[in-house]
């Protein structure tokens, strides 16, 4: 727990200088803006992010906290997701269920969103669209045309912005937070979407304060290599029999709350997809190569492709250390 509380006491440091994600929100990237106009039809599809940039990951935006997701019918996320999520049949094998289950989803927390002219419209776009006549549109045709399209994330724009970024959203979402602590929609059997109940607070072993009961922890995606591609994973993890406690599954045998695993995660993604500094690695062939990494202390550290302990990695990086060399092992 050493190296959680050092991530958790680390955030609130960045936090007090103004420099961390709020709790309920986080940073992720969408490749497509899908924006609506004042009827609820879409105005424009337009790309994302240096489009001259052969790696374009599209544009960064600060958005809910997205909930682990898996499955072939997993949770919607609102207003920003996959082209199957958010528009309908895109392909010959979309999946009219994922949109049906986002559509669900808005609807369901309309009462908790409010209303505002960006929310209405998106109201409305609802009510209109016709997901199984998706291609019919010749903004959304025309973005298609391009293989793999329909697994960029597209996210919902009003007026020039994100609909996240309206007021009234943003108030309203302030509330759901201090509620629920996140979106409180979940996924049932066959895809029908629920309304979760307010969660419970216990005291977290991670700081001891008390917040919302974590259930699920977010996965990061980092950089790997060439071979392998990216990394992903989470800090923690009970998903096998063998890890229950008494048959508590999942976060139920480890009490932490859903403040401090924000927490925890959100200095672990700045950490491991921010590239700004260097760090020595050994490549799959035992060659040292370096790579940049964004740390906020100056530190040095072997580590080998394909495999390596995490924790003594973040223990390294949010040691109060300088000038360490740690020879990760394989797992």
């Amino acid at each position: 727990m050493d190296i959680l509380n050092a991530l958790v006491k680390h955030y609130d440091a960045m936090a007090a200088a103004g420099n961390a994600t709020p709790f309920g929100w986080t940073h992720k990237f969408a490749q497509y803006a899908v924006e609506l106009n004042d009827d609820g039809e879409i105005d424009r599809i337009f790309a994302l992010g240096d489009l001259s940039d052969k790696k374009n990951k599209g544009e960064e935006f600060e958005m809910p906290t997205r909930r682990p997701r898996s499955g072939k019918l997993p949770i919607p996320y609102v207003f920003c997701d996959d082209a199957e999520h958010l528009l309908g049949k895109v392909g010959e094998a979309s999946n009219l269920v994922r949109y049906t289950m986002m559509r669900d989803a808005v609807f369901m927390l309309r009462d908790l969103l409010g209303h505002s002219k960006a929310l209405d419209v998106v109201y409305k776009f609802y009510e209109t669209w016709d997901p199984e006549k998706a291609l019919d549109n010749k903004c959304v045709s025309d973005v298609m045309e391009a293989k793999g399209q329909e697994k960029k994330t597209f996210i919902l724009f009003y007026n020039g912005v994100p609909v996240f970024d309206d007021e009234t959203f943003r108030k309203s979402y302030a509330a759901i937070v201090n509620k629920y602590g996140e979106m409180p929609i979940d996924t049932l059997k066959g895809g029908e979407i629920a309304l979760l109940p307010e969660p419970i607070k216990i005291r977290s072993m991670i700081s001891g304060n008390i917040g919302f009961k974590a259930r699920l922890f977010r996965a990061i995606t980092a950089w790997g290599n060439k071979k392998n591609g990216p990394v992903t994973n989470t800090l923690l993890s009970n998903n096998k029999a063998n890890t229950e406690y008494f048959g508590r599954q999942q976060g139920n045998a480890i009490p932490i709350t859903m403040q401090d695993e924000h927490k925890f995660n959100e200095e672990r993604e700045a950490w491991l997809t921010n590239p700004t500094k260097t760090f020595s690695y050994l490549d799959c062939d035992g060659i040292v190569k370096e790579r940049t990494l964004a740390l906020n202390i100056s530190l040095r550290y072997t580590l080998y492709d394909g495999g390596y302990n995490f924790a003594t990695l973040l223990y390294a990086v949010y040691s109060d250390v300088n000038g360490w060399t740690i020879q990760m092992e394989k797992e």
